[in-house]
């Protein structure tokens, strides 16, 4: 009886690890460097770095934002993405739009790295360069 259980639980792990190992195999990144730009309160730029499988470094360019609000908080927003894996992060509380931005860069960051291209970012805004000017009411 005991070999039966042992024998049923070693094929239920090795299944499971299979499964398991399958579910990452779409996560394999060509290695190197990738860089996206996404609209926070200004451009902000991520560079991120990867091996086959994993996120090893996260470059933060966030110069044109807030510097109290934006700026400050990219120490934590590079500490999430690589704890995370992912562009799949926490923002951090009162730099709601520079985490966006950080978010939907490291996502294209990520997708160029799978082999896709980097895409604008759901309702991005596609500017030419030059100046623009604006009245609020």
């Amino acid at each position: 009886m005991r070999a039966k259980i042992a024998s049923s639980f070693l094929t239920l792990t090795l299944v499971l690890g299979a499964a398991a190992g399958a579910a990452h195999a779409d996560d394999a990144y060509t290695p190197g460097s990738y860089t996206a730009d996404a609209m926070g309160m200004g451009q902000v730029s991520v560079t991120v770095t990867v091996d086959e499988k994993s996120i090893t470094d996260v470059e933060l360019d966030l110069d044109e934002e807030t510097p109290e609000i934006g700026q400050a908080a990219g120490d934590a927003l590079k500490a999430a993405v690589l704890e995370a894996q992912s562009a799949e992060i926490e923002g951090v509380s009162g730099a709601s739009i520079t985490s966006a931005a950080v978010k939907d860069a490291v996502s294209n960051c990520l997708e160029q790295a799978k082999g896709g291209e980097a895409e604008a970012a759901e309702g991005a805004a596609q500017l030419e360069p030059g100046t623009y000017e604006a009245e609020a009411y």
